[in-house]
C-alpha cells in the first residue's frame, strides 16, 4: 500500500468512521462497513460461550450483522439495537457459502485498515489533517454532526479517530507551549537581551529539528525502519527511529555491505602486517646464519603491535633507530655497536 492510498483510506476511517463497500445478494443490495474495536468486543459477548460448538457459526452472524451499514438503502445504524434479532433470523436463512464470500470481503476491508495504520503519524502532521482537527476537535463528542451520518454515535470511536486526536491534542499543548515561551522570552529580553537571544536560538534549533522531522514524515508517510538490507552500502539514519534501529543492528550483529567490506579491508591488513613479521623473522634468522648469533644483538618477540601499544608510543619521545642487515660492511657495524651499546634493535627489510 502507498502513501496516497493509504492517506485516502485514513480520511475515511477518521473523517467519516469507517470503510465500506456494497454487495448485491438476492435482489438484495448491502452496504457493508469495517466494524471498530469497540464493536468487536460486543460481538463476543453476543455469541455466548466460547466452547459452545456453534460459537463459530454465531461468531459470523453477528459479525455480518455489525458490519452491516444500509439494507437496500435503508440507514441499519438508527435502530441496529432494536433490529440485531430479526437481522440474527435473516442471515441465519443465508447459505453459508453467502456468508463466507460476505466475510471475506468485509476481511478484505479491515486488512486495509490495519495496513494503513503505520500511516498515521505522517497522515496528522499534514495540512489537510490539521484543518480538519480545527473543526473536528469541538464536534468529537458528537459524531453524528462532524460526519453527517445519522447513527453513527452508537458505534463509538474508532482507534484510529482516538490516536489522531490524542497527536492533534499534544500537537495544541506544544503550540500553546511555544506561544508562552515566546512571550516570556520577550519580557526577559527587556533586562538581559543577550541571555535571551541565545535561549531563543536554541529553542528555534529545536524546533527547526521537529519541524524537518513531521515534513518528512507527513511527504513519505511513515519511516520505515527496517528497509535496510544486507546488500546495500548503509541504512538512513536521519531520524531517531532509523538510528535506534541501527543500533539495534549493530548490537544484534548484523552487517552491511559497508561492514562486510571494512571487515575484509581490515582483515587484509592484518595479513600484511603479519606478512612483513614473518618477513622479518626470516631475515633476521639470514643475517644470524651468516654473521654468527655473537655478532647479531637482536632479541625479543616480533608481533603485531596492540591498539593500546601503539597509543602509548605514540605520546612518548621516541628515537629512530637505523638497523643494518647482512649488506653492512664491518667496519660500519663495529661503529654502529658502539654508538648503540647495549640497546634492543628490531630488523629492517
Amino acid at each position: 500500500m502507498d502513501k496516497d492510498a493509504a492517506y485516502r483510506i485514513l480520511s475515511e476511517l477518521i473523517f467519516k468512521g469507517f470503510l465500506c463497500s456494497g454487495v448485491t445478494l438476492e435482489n438484495n443490495f448491502f452496504v457493508f462497513k469495517t466494524i471498530n474495536e469497540k464493536e468487536y468486543e460486543l460481538i463476543k459477548y453476543s455469541c455466548g460461550n466460547p466452547d459452545d460448538k456453534n460459537y463459530v457459526n454465531r461468531f459470523n452472524i453477528y459479525f455480518l450483522i455489525y458490519s452491516l451499514f444500509m439494507l437496500n438503502g435503508k440507514n441499519i445504524l438508527l435502530t441496529r439495537n432494536n433490529d440485531i434479532e430479526s437481522l440474527y433470523e435473516f442471515f441465519k436463512e443465508l447459505p453459508k457459502t453467502i456468508h463466507s464470500n460476505i466475510l471475506k470481503h468485509i476481511v478484505d476491508l479491515r486488512n486495509d485498515t490495519f495496513d494503513a495504520t503505520k500511516y498515521l503519524e505522517g497522515f496528522s502532521y499534514t495540512d489537510t489533517s490539521r484543518a480538519h482537527w480545527k473543526t473536528a476537535k469541538g464536534l468529537i463528542a458528537s459524531p453524528d454532526l462532524y460526519t453527517g451520518i445519522p447513527g453513527i454515535s452508537n458505534l463509538g470511536l474508532n482507534i484510529h479517530q482516538e490516536n489522531w486526536s490524542i497527536i492533534n491534542k499534544a500537537l495544541d499543548e506544544e503550540e500553546r507551549y511555544n506561544q508562552f515561551f515566546s512571550m516570556a522570552l520577550l519580557v526577559a529580553s527587556a533586562s538581559n537581551p543577550k541571555g535571551t537571544k541565545q535561549i531563543r536560538s536554541r529553542h528555534d534549533s529545536q524546533l527547526k529539528n521537529v519541524e524537518d522531522r513531521r515534513k518528512r514524515l507527513a511527504e513519505a508517510g511513515y519511516i520505515d525502519v527496517k528497509a535496510w538490507r544486507p546488500e546495500g552500502w548503509a541504512a538512513p539514519v536521519d531520524s531517531a527511529e532509523e538510528l535506534v534501529a541501527e543500533l539495534e543492528r549493530q548490537m544484534e550483529g548484523k552487517k552491511d555491505k559497508h561492514d562486510v567490506f571494512m571487515e575484509n579491508y581490515m582483515k587484509k591488513l592484518r595479513e600484511n602486517a603479519q606478512a612483513r613479521v614473518k618477513e622479518a623473522k626470516e631475515h633476521i634468522e639470514r643475517a644470524k646464519a651468516l654473521h654468527g648469533d655473537d655478532n647479531v644483538f637482536i632479541t625479543g618477540e616480533h608481533r603485531v603491535a596492540t591498539p593500546e601499544e601503539l597509543s602509548k608510543a605514540a605520546v612518548k619521545k621516541s628515537t629512530l633507530v637505523k638497523v643494518h642487515g647482512e649488506e653492512s660492511s664491518a667496519e660500519d657495524k663495529d661503529r654502529f655497536i658502539k654508538k648503540v651499546g647495549g640497546r634492543v634493535l628490531t630488523a629492517r627489510k
